[in-house]
């Protein structure tokens, strides 16, 4: 059985894409995507 499965432990998972790329991001132990991968993502799209 999963860790998470036993612990109720919840991650953060928010895919987005621009006209050029798509990008996925999961933030293990996270919150909502928004909360925790939400500040990943942006820099994945833009490079920075």
């Amino acid at each position: 059985m999963p860790t998470n499965c036993r612990t109720r432990e919840t991650h953060g998972w928010l895919t987005a894409y621009n006209s050029s790329i798509a990008v996925a991001a999961l933030v293990e132990g996270g919150s909502s995507g928004a909360d925790s991968a939400g500040y990943v993502v942006p820099n994945l799209l833009t490079g920075s």
